[in-house]
């Protein structure tokens, strides 16, 4: 491998992490903020009976309809950009490259929903009616 695709190949590498990273803290952010305006919502169903599996099962539930969203678009756009992206990957199958970017994301989009979830349940009722 030449020097100069070596460089291309880390360049591209590194701006792909940055893009994942950047996009799990999308995700975080906008499910804290659903979360945090649901509050309420949250604290009538756990102060109605609702059990702490049933809000964890709705707020995932609901980061991963946004992940699976984000998910079929990202697979739409790479495969359309296909013969662009054989430019970057050399001796690479580019199909496997782009299933595995895309399960990385989803991945991680899934991650991103654990910790406003679990928030979540641990919201008292009397609190966040108050």
């Amino acid at each position: 491998m030449l020097p100069a695709q070596r460089f291309m190949m880390l360049l591209v590498g590194t701006f792909a992490l940055l893009a994942l990273v950047l996009a799990s803290a999308g995700i975080y952010g906008s499910l804290v903020f659903s979360v945090s305006q649901r509050t309420h919502e949250i604290a009538i169903g756990g102060a109605l009976g609702a059990n702490r599996g049933d809000i964890l099962r709705m707020v995932i539930g609901e980061g991963a309809k946004l992940a699976l969203i984000g998910t079929a678009i990202r697979i739409a756009v790479a495969f359309a950009l296909r013969s662009a992206l054989a430019a970057f990957c050399w001796e690479s199958n580019r199909t496997r490259t782009i299933r595995g970017a895309c399960l990385c994301l989803l991945l991680v989009a899934c991650a991103a929903c654990y910790f406003p979830a679990r928030r979540a349940t641990k919201v008292h009722p009397m609190v966040a009616l108050r």
